[in-house]
Formats: C-alpha cells, structure tokens, sequence
C-alpha cells in the first residue's frame, strides 16, 4: 500500500511541475520571517517536493530564456474579493482560467499552455483581467522579453502542502476548495486545448466600434450602473470626441438617453461643458472604469488611450532591488526591466530618460509627488536579490587592495617602501607584505575605487582585512607601516570610524 501511494504522489508532482515550468535559472522561495528571496540557482524536483510538503514555498517565473510560457496568472491582490462572483464569470465567460487562494488573501487566476510568447500570454490575461473586472490587476508573466542578464518576476505557486493539507487551493462554486488531483486534472484540461481555442473563448464583441477601449465596451454591452454614470459618460465623451469629432455631442446625448436612468438635461450640459476644454483625457486610472481596463490592448486601438495626448500611457510593473553596494534598482517599464541607481529612481524625469534611452517609448508627465506614491506602492511588494561580493564597491576595493600588494614582487630591498612600493620582509619569524597606508590610498585613487575613503575609514579597512601596524626602521629612518600575513583571508566588512589615538 505505501509503496502505491508513494507511486502516486510521484506522479502528482511531475504533473505539478510540467504546468509550472518556467525559468530554470532562478526562483524564489518564502523565508520563515515571511521575507522573499531570490535564488540565482537551478530550480529542482526537490524544489518542487519540498513546496508540496509544506517545508518551503516556490515561486516560479513563468517566462524562460527562449521568452516562451507554459502558464501564467491574473494576479488579484484585494482583501475584500468576492470568489464566489469571479468564479461564477470565469464559468459563463468560458474562461480558460483556474482560480486559487494566493498567500496574500487574494486570489491567482492561472491559464495553462503548451507553450505560447509571454507577449501573447500577457495580452490575453489582461484582457481576461478586464473582462473579470479587475483590469488593474497585476499580470504574470510581468515581462515580454528576457535578456540573459535578467531574471524577471517570480509568483509564488498554489497547492503549499498540497500532499497533506493543501493552502492556496483551487477555488469552486460557493468558495470550496478543490483537492490537488482535481485541480491538476482541470489545469491540464486548459493545458491541452488547442491554442485557437482559448483564443475564440476570450473574444470580446463590440458591436459599436472596434477601436472603443475595453472598459467602455464592457459598459455600452452590460449598462451602467446609477451611481457610475457621471464617470462613465465622461470617458464616452472623450471616445466620441475622438472617433467622431463634429458629431460628438449628439451622440454623447443619444448614448445618455438610451440609458436605463439617463442624466438630467443640466447635468449633461455641465458634462458637455467640461469636454469642451482643451484638455480632455481617459480617466482610466478613477473609479469604477480602471476595474475593467485592458492597458495592453488599449494602446493599440484608433481611439484608445496611446492618442488621448502626445504621450503613451506608461505601465508601471514590479521594482526589484539588487543588492550590490550601493544597490540596483530593476524596474518594470511598459513590460521591460529598466536598471537603475537609487538617484535615477527617486528622480521620474531620470526614469522618463531611461525609457526613451532603453526602449525608444516618451512617458507622459508626472509630478513628483505622485510619482513617489508610485514607488512606495512598488517598494512594498519589492524582490530582493542578493549580489556576489565583487559585484559591490567594497568587492571592487578588495579586489584593488590585492593587486597592490602585488606589486611587492617589483621591490628590490626593504628601501623601495619609501618609493610607494609594498614590501616583503620579515617581522619576527613571519613573512610579510609591509606598506605605507598613503601610498595604498593614492593607489585606490587612481584605480578609482576609493567610496571616498579617507585616513579615518581606511583604518577600519584594513584592519578587516586581517592588517596590522607598527614602526619599522628604514635607512635610519623609523616609519610607521601596515603589514599583512596571508592574502587569501582577506575579508572586508563594515568600514569603521577611526578610533581615537591611533595613528596611521
């Protein structure tokens, strides 16, 4: 008997791993104190095992090296969700999509392929997302393409414990939670149909015009609703104004009137009059039309938001932090990872920059202060990567630090220190490299690797890289010189202010 169950939890978990196959050279996982962390390393069956045993949580990238994906997520991170609701649209939609708990108490909605571009993936989720009603959802895979130096963004994978008692289950009607036979059973299901048809299921009629943003084809299809109609009709002013630029108004009027409960004659008066200033934009970012707002397709229609002023509409993905010394920043721009200092982040006209320098895309205007709301939003939800220690300015310091103590083997006698030159000697019975602390700071300098190192801060380093002190005689002549034993201990930790008294 145990020997069959052990054949079939076998079985499950490489049914598990083939739908979540991504990138292999990078995952992430859930630290016990609940922090994130990216591992730059092969991902592994024990991976795998270890999140279906309830040991570690694994996060996988839906996009590999080839920017190819066998599955991908509509990401709905809202406390206050109604599953029930969502469930019941996914099945009238017919929708290719799984809907399950995720750790942060909302919910994943995943759809499964046999391999499909992540370009094409991401178009289709977000115009899934819209039809669901939560077009501001966050879309996985987050980018279109991956270079060989990017990792990209990792979500973490349903079914935690899912041999014993699984979290983050599948949802079904009325919120039940759905064992992991049969939510692999469902996921390969979607996995297997052909592409066309998932493409015919999310197709969307619009028997008004085909270049009307998403959002308000939802409406002009489903009605709208009382309390929604002053926002609502705006943005079908700003749609008619556009696709029709003489007869505008007449058909903003006709719109209203054939509504269930249409606006007063004054209100629509008012309404007219604020569409008739110069400026007039979509208010895709209000309440309640971004819920049904598909960012992705929009740009790329007639009258959609890319026209709606001499910009594109930027679309702010993930912000990763590489921890080098100092740190990088990756952030998510219009579907590609833009690296960043910490000035150029906090600076949006640097980023607006960027985008022009690293994907040829003029973001629109914002000012500072919403562009720092932006960035709080992103750095709470944030991936940390941690950096090898030569990819740091201390890294590079140790690096420069060795290389002059290589220059030891240019010395003649114990007289060439006076001429900027390390030493080998004797102290005691130790071999040593002795030096003059300036002649090792010059060198840096020039190297330019200093992180602006003076007396004070160069005490503390180098005694961490295991060096020590004394007054040697040369020529008649007693000097003060840092000495070091063995190169291959040198280590450098945090730099240390000067203790008082000493002298170097």
């Amino acid at each position: 008997m145990k020997v069959i169950i052990m054949q079939d939890k076998l079985k499950q978990l490489n049914r598990f791993m083939s739908l979540f196959t991504g990138l292999n050279r990078a995952y992430g996982v859930f630290l016990k104190d609940d922090r994130i962390k990216t591992i730059l390393k092969p991902v592994s069956i024990e991976l795998y095992q270890n999140h279906l045993d309830g040991k570690q949580g694994l996060g996988i990238v839906p996009i590999n090296d080839e920017n190819v994906c066998m599955f991908g997520a509509i990401d709905i991170d809202d406390l206050h969700i109604d599953t029930n609701e969502i469930f019941k649209k996914i099945i009238s939609f017919e929708a290719p999509l799984i809907l399950c708990k995720s750790k942060s108490k909302g919910v994943h909605c995943y759809m499964f392929s046999q391999g499909i571009k992540a370009k094409k993936l991401r178009s289709v989720l977000s115009r899934w997302a819209a039809r669901l009603g939560y077009g501001n959802s966050e879309i996985f895979p987050k980018q279109d393409i991956l270079t060989h130096d990017q990792v990209g963004n990792w979500i973490n994978l349903p079914y935690f414990n899912g041999f014993n008692d699984p979290q983050r289950a599948m949802i079904g009607l009325n919120n039940t939670l759905l064992d992991f036979d049969t939510f692999l059973t469902a996921a390969e299901r979607i996995r297997d149909y052909k592409e066309e048809k998932q493409q015919e299921s999310m197709i969307i009629d619009n028997e008004l015009d085909k270049d009307m943003p998403p959002c308000l084809s939802h409406y002009a299809t489903n009605g709208i609703i009382v309390g929604e109609r002053n926002e609502i009709l705006y943005n079908f002013g700003v749609y008619f104004k556009k696709s029709d630029p003489n007869g505008w108004e007449e058909r903003l009027y006709k719109f209203n009137y054939g509504a269930t409960k249409p606006l007063s004659n004054m209100e629509m008066q008012k309404l007219v009059k604020s569409l008739n200033r110069k400026e007039y934009h979509y208010k895709c970012h209000s309440s309640p039309i971004e819920a049904y707002c598909d960012k992705i397709l929009c740009q790329t229609l007639k009258h959609g938001v890319i026209s709606s002023s001499n910009y594109g509409e930027i679309l702010i993905g993930g912000l990763t932090k590489i921890m080098t010394d100092p740190p990088k920043w990756v952030l998510e721009m219009n579907g590609i990872e833009l690296e960043a200092t910490t000035e150029e982040l906090m600076s949006y006209p640097r980023m607006r920059m960027l985008c022009m320098e690293k994907i040829d895309f003029i973001a629109p205007p914002m000012n500072i202060e919403a562009w720092l709301r932006i960035l709080q939003e992103k750095m709470a939800s944030k991936r940390i990567i941690s950096a090898p220690e030569d990819a740091s300015q201390y890294g590079a310091i140790k690096q420069s630090f060795i290389e002059f103590l290589q220059m030891a083997d240019r010395a003649r006698g114990r007289e060439d220190i006076m001429r900027g030159l390390p030493v080998r000697t004797f102290k005691e019975k130790d071999q040593i490299i002795m030096f003059r602390s300036h002649d090792l700071l010059n060198f840096l300098k020039r190297k330019k690797v200093t992180l602006n190192l003076t007396s004070n801060n160069l005490w503390s380093l180098l005694r961490n890289c295991g060096c020590d002190h004394y007054k040697a005689k040369i020529s008649n002549t007693t000097i003060q010189v840092w000495y070091i034993k063995d190169l291959e201990d040198m280590s450098i930790g945090k730099l240390e202010p000067l203790e008082e008294g000493v002298d170097i």
